[in-house]
């Protein structure tokens, strides 16, 4: 799972469910390199709740310390993620930083094994 976590930019790719109390919110999805360290995201809601909508474009939703981000197609749930949304960034899009795991960095066994994934998948 490690490999293809690597290979999709820490699950990037495959795009978060964002949870809160155990109810499925919304989908991050289509992320892009924003800043530096921090990744654009298309926020697009999963409840059909207008007020819960509504929430999803205020700093208090997203600074919520106990929102839960699960990854759409890996087996990864994490809280390890800075989120943030303001009226500057593209209407329904947030701003997110930080991996999905404690232990980010490929081992040299890993990179090893992506390196020659990504040098036969070229042939």
């Amino acid at each position: 799972m490690r490999i293809q976590l690597f290979e999709t930019d820490y699950g990037h790719e495959y795009g978060w469910f964002v949870e809160r109390n155990g109810e499925r919110i919304a989908t991050l999805s289509h992320p892009r390199y924003f800043d530096m360290f921090w990744r654009l995201f298309t926020v697009e809601p999963i409840i059909q709740d207008t007020e819960k909508k509504r929430l999803l474009s205020t700093d208090e939703f997203w600074g919520d310390r106990f929102l839960l981000y699960r990854n759409c197609n890996l087996n990864i749930v994490t809280r390890n993620f800075i989120v943030r949304w303001n009226s500057d960034l593209p209407e329904g899009t947030v701003i997110l930083r930080g991996y999905p795991i404690d232990d980010p960095e490929p081992t040299l066994r890993e990179k090893l094994l992506l390196f020659f994934r990504r040098f036969h998948s070229k042939q």
